[in-house]
């Protein structure tokens, strides 16, 4: 019984997990001297009373604004006057109601082309502009970038989280699996990113919710002879590979910097990577702990055999994790009608 009320708490408010994935975007890019064009986008969440609006240094002036619906999103552009360069200078957004849980993607680029792009937290909503846009910033920034994206995508984590379930007790397999993600996931981000091939979202974005109902499924089974069991490795850069076009998706929101494009991307990659491998152990650590305290057999944890052995974080995690996938393929399979 309370496993059932926890999954329909999770269930009843899951669409607050997955609008506050989409962040607030700020872009500001200088046009001629002093001068800048801002694109100023905010998902409609329908939690908003009214839309946030942006503060600027006060020695800049808005010579024009316009405001239109694209899709879902609220989008307001701006031409700024400037007395001087907006480096250094503050940006703010000012929320007239509580920021539901937007994240806020800020995005500035000079004259020549230096791009500095920062992800903040939903309660951090000012953002200085760094007065040196230097290859070291930008490698930086896209790699606290990558960390923060990762920790933010629920899905992406949750299809790590069977992987480590499906292969953990078995390291190597658990190893091969995961650089098979890592390594497909990396190929396709970086294309996309560098559009160099292009998939919708809409439809990456209910596969991969797919990918994770199935990896679930054959868990929940724990038949040790199924080819998910024997050769996870497939499995995983398979998925992979369309995972990589759902972390190109902030990518192609902020944009990579003209100058610096394969720093920026290598260290988004890098930062992907460093959340993941984070996540795995903080996931490995609880797992360990759980078996401990409830004092189960490890062997019975890990490797296949039957569910009720597994103990109850095992079978929350698989529940959790299967009630809500299966939840995201229908609503994202539900938007193509």
């Amino acid at each position: 019984m309370r496993l059932i009320l926890i999954l329909a708490l999770l269930i009843t408010n899951f669409r607050v997990f997955a609008d506050d994935a989409r962040p607030v975007l700020v872009q500001v890019e200088e046009e001629t001297s002093y001068q800048y064009k801002v694109l100023f986008r905010v998902p409609n969440n329908g939690r908003l009373s009214a839309w946030p609006e942006l503060e600027f240094p006060a020695h800049c002036k808005d010579l024009h604004s316009s405001e239109v619906m694209a899709g879902d999103s609220h989008v307001q552009h701006l031409i700024l006057q400037c007395q001087h360069s907006m480096q250094g200078g503050l940006i703010e957004i000012n929320y007239l109601s509580i920021n539901p849980g937007f994240y806020n993607l800020f995005r500035f680029t000079d004259i020549d082309g230096q791009q500095s792009s920062q992800l903040l937290k939903p309660s951090e909503n000012r953002w200085q502009i760094p007065e040196d846009l230097s290859k070291n910033i930008v490698m930086q920034e896209y790699t606290l970038l990558g960390i923060e994206h990762i920790w933010a995508g629920l899905d992406h984590l949750l299809f790590v989280t069977c992987l480590v379930l499906l292969t953990a007790g078995r390291w190597k397999q658990l190893l091969l699996a995961i650089t098979g993600f890592t390594l497909a996931h990396s190929l396709t981000l970086a294309l996309a990113a560098l559009e160099l091939v292009y998939l919708p979202i809409p439809p990456v974005e209910a596969v991969i919710a797919l990918s994770i109902l199935f990896l679930a499924t054959e868990i929940a089974r724990q038949q040790h002879d199924s080819l998910t069991y024997r050769y996870p490795v497939l499995v995983s850069s398979s998925f992979g590979l369309l995972h990589g076009f759902g972390f190109s998706s902030v990518l192609m929101d902020i944009g990579l910097p003209q100058q610096e494009t394969a720093i920026a991307l290598l260290g988004f990659n890098i930062g992907v990577e460093i959340g993941q491998l984070l996540f795995i152990s903080v996931l490995l650590f609880v797992m360990f702990l759980s078996v401990a305290v409830t004092k189960k057999n490890l062997r019975d944890f890990f490797n296949p055999g039957e569910l009720h052995k597994k103990g109850t974080l095992y079978i929350l995690i698989i529940y959790v994790v299967g009630s809500l996938s299966a939840y995201w393929t229908f609503e994202r399979l539900y938007q193509f009608f």
